[in-house]
């Protein structure tokens, strides 16, 4: 018996060794990126369209669910680090569940009837698309140099800004907004058949970390703000989210932005990776709340000639447990 347990220990340390020397082949398939601070990328932000066809918006649900999850709960990880087996499983798992949620909020909300109003949005990279470009495959969104933010960052090969032809690349960065019944306290109003008063909700900010320091988690939340002034059809005068306990950098985030802590939910819950079975933990929520005036001007928020523009997703337990991962 005591043999047997000496040969299953060695067979699990050679499967393991096996494992670190093979490491590459458990990595999280993501773009490049690093850690370290780099200069300011030029990008766009689109709004997505409920009338994009199937092909494509499989695509790019994809896209947005890989950048998500990675910023979540892979944030700076490059493709060549090593990422352990259980890991690298719970990462697939968050992606397809995700992914999953999209396509459903996609087609609950994005039907006429649908009382719910949702919206969102995504921030690509603009890149100079060459004269040999493939049309037939990317996303081929033609962007104008007014739409691009850090323009002076985008490397043109020597030509006139007017001399090249720009394009919605790579996604960089994700945000999205609901509005439904939410409450804030004893003290809010609440209406005669005793729901909560309806609001527009932020959820999963997301920001690439090669991406970060570029000002586009700010431009996604005004993107947010502008839409909703402009775009919908209720007068909302105020904006929520709610944000970990534990997220200093993105409660200070928010701050910057207007927004201010109103209480503490502890009883929401949250996706744990640190072990090797993916768990749901409880942990502390502050909700916060921005006033936005109704008569803005509109901002930079670009439709594309529909190429993107209007969806959702929101509202699921699984939506509900992620964070968000934005440094400006």
């Amino acid at each position: 018996m005591g043999r047997s347990r000496m040969v299953a220990i060695i067979t699990l340390a050679l499967i393991f060794a096996s494992l670190t020397h093979h490491a590459s082949a458990f990595s999280v398939q993501s773009s490049s990126r690093s850690t370290s601070v780099s200069s300011s990328v030029p990008y766009c932000i689109i709004k997505i369209d409920d009338s994009e066809v199937s092909r494509k918006r499989k695509r790019q649900f994809e896209e947005i669910s890989s950048m998500c999850i990675d910023a979540f709960f892979n944030d700076g990880v490059d493709e060549n680090d090593f990422v352990a087996p259980w890991k690298s499983l719970q990462l697939a798992y968050l992606r397809n569940a995700q992914y999953s949620d999209l396509m459903m909020r996609k087609f609950n909300f994005g039907r006429a009837d649908s009382k719910q109003k949702n919206q969102m949005f995504v921030a690509r990279r603009v890149v100079v698309l060459s004269s040999d470009a493939d049309s037939s495959g990317g996303n081929n969104v033609s962007v104008s140099p007014n739409d691009v933010y850090n323009l002076g960052q985008l490397n043109v090969n020597g030509y006139k800004i007017d001399e090249v032809q720009l394009s919605a690349g790579e996604v960089l960065g994700f945000c999205e907004v609901t509005a439904r019944p939410f409450g804030l306290g004893a003290a809010d109003a609440v209406l005669p058949d005793g729901k909560n008063k309806t609001r527009p909700i932020i959820t999963n900010l997301a920001v690439r970390a090669d991406a970060r320091r570029s000002g586009m988690g700010k431009a996604l939340v005004c993107a947010v703000e502008d839409d909703i002034r402009t775009c919908w059809d209720n007068a909302f005068d105020e904006v929520v989210l709610q944000v970990e306990e534990d997220n200093v950098g993105g409660l200070r985030f928010y701050e910057k932005l207007g927004f201010e802590a109103l209480f503490a939910d502890p009883s929401c819950r949250r996706y744990d990776t640190s072990g090797v079975f993916l768990q749901q933990v409880r942990t502390t929520k502050i909700c916060m709340r921005k006033a936005i005036p109704l008569d803005s001007e509109n901002g930079r928020v670009n439709d594309v000639g529909g190429s993107f523009g209007k969806t959702s997703f929101f509202g699921s337990n699984f939506i509900q447990s992620l964070r968000d991962a934005v440094m400006g």
